[in-house]
């Protein structure tokens, strides 16, 4: 499977930085393995990725939850608990459309993007990319607050 899709989540290059990051600043790959905050960060991403995967063709779940593997660096790969009860969820709204292909194996389900679904990625992207540029905002407030009052420059 290829993926035309680059979102890349996590990257330690993703944004230019005001400032330098002291030495003892955790990389995206900690970030990713200790702190609940990042993590709910790209948890509260999945739906967005999911359209966004769906709009460059059909996947079953599983390929789903690779891709967003991928699309996060290696940083997340969302659980069976966590993909397809947002798979379901997106069906019920009517933005993705789910359909079982049997195999030798077992049946599998593959999900597409509806027309609906096409149509609403653009205000999804939209949305998500305020509440981040707001959290980034409200992220850099509270280093240059806590810099002021621990009177340690880069106290991370």
């Amino acid at each position: 499977m290829v993926l035309s899709t680059s979102i890349i989540i996590g990257a330690d290059n993703m944004t230019p930085r005001a400032k330098p990051l002291p030495p003892n600043a955790p990389d995206a790959a900690q970030l990713a393995a200790q702190s609940p905050l990042f993590h709910g960060l790209v948890r509260g991403l999945l739906p967005l990725f999911v359209l966004v995967l769906l709009r460059d063709g059909p996947l079953h779940g599983i390929d789903v939850m690779r891709s967003v593997g991928t699309m996060t660096g290696g940083k997340w790969k969302p659980s069976p608990g966590s993909i397809y009860p947002l798979l379901r969820r997106l069906e019920q709204d009517g933005l993705i459309t789910g359909s079982w292909q049997r195999s030798r194996a077992a049946p599998k389900r593959v999900y597409r993007l509806t027309a609906r679904g096409r149509a609403h990625l653009p205000q999804t992207g939209r949305s998500v990319l305020g509440e981040l540029y707001g959290a980034q905002r409200m992220i850099h407030t509270h280093i240059t607050a806590l810099e002021a009052v621990l009177d340690l420059p880069h106290a991370r």
